[in-house]
């Protein structure tokens, strides 16, 4: 009995001290920290075609998918940080389009192309301490939710076309696509914050992220049935779906 009064009397005074805690480290509440975010590119290639499934004949090369970012938060409580962040990527994607032949009814030129995918990305997160594991926002360990959304334009680096009947005299029509896609992700992180000399903050943590407006992805058995901004669409999305699924951050910044 005796133990079981001291127990809950040491939680008492713990939740007390807690309480009378001021949000922030030291009473500081906002930091903004520059990251980069990254990954092994394996099911598709970066900007510069490297990593898995490269554009053309290079085959497997070790590349990296990227993201470079400026992250603002502030401690609203001992446990919670609301935070606002603006990153920028660039990645490449490989895909095949189809125009109707100039000088030949119902055929088709094929056209092999690589792009480059490249655009900022805005997002709010919000950031859960726990303090009972000796974390107050902003300082420890912490798992944030996050929503992000991408504004990506894309440009032709690279483009091979292969013209019915090798009848390349007349050029081709124009691929009819508008180079622009928007990808909304939610996500997850696990991290923590080290606090130096009361005003450095650096970061490492993890996060997975996945696209609830995802395009049906099953390929047809020909695309050319399909018209070609449908097809930059669907690649844009599976691109960015592997892109940024499990991604590796470090960051370094100011508290405030």
């Amino acid at each position: 009995m005796r133990s079981i009064i001291c127990w809950g009397a040491l939680m008492f005074g713990l939740n007390i001290c807690l309480s009378a805690q001021a949000p922030g480290y030291l009473g500081k509440r906002i930091f903004i920290k520059p990251d980069i975010a990254y990954a092994p590119a394996l099911a598709h290639p970066t900007a510069g075609n490297r990593g898995g499934n490269t554009y053309g004949e290079q085959g497997t090369r070790l590349g990296l998918n990227t993201k470079y970012g400026l992250q603002a938060g502030y401690a609203f409580s001992r446990r919670g940080v609301l935070a606002a962040e603006a990153n920028y990527m660039a990645t490449g994607m490989s895909l095949t389009t189809y125009t109707p032949a100039v000088r030949y009814e119902g055929r088709m030129d094929e056209h092999y192309l690589f792009y480059n995918l490249r655009g900022p990305e805005l997002g709010l997160a919000l950031q859960t301490y726990n303090p009972l594991r000796g974390s107050l926002a902003p300082m420890g360990f912490f798992t944030a939710w996050r929503v992000r959304m991408a504004f990506l334009e894309g440009a032709v680096l690279d483009k091979r076309t292969t013209y019915f009947a090798d009848d390349a005299v007349a050029g081709h029509l124009p691929l009819g696509i508008r180079p622009h896609y928007k990808h909304l992700t939610l996500g997850v992180e696990f991290g923590q914050h080290i606090i130096l000399a009361d005003r450095i903050v650096l970061s490492l943590s993890a996060e997975i992220n996945a696209s609830p407006l995802q395009l049906n992805l099953t390929p047809s058995y020909d695309d050319s049935e399909k018209d070609n901004q449908t097809i930059f669409k669907e690649a844009a999305a599976a691109r960015m779906r592997f892109h940024s699924l499990i991604m590796f951050k470090m960051g370094a910044g100011y508290l405030f």
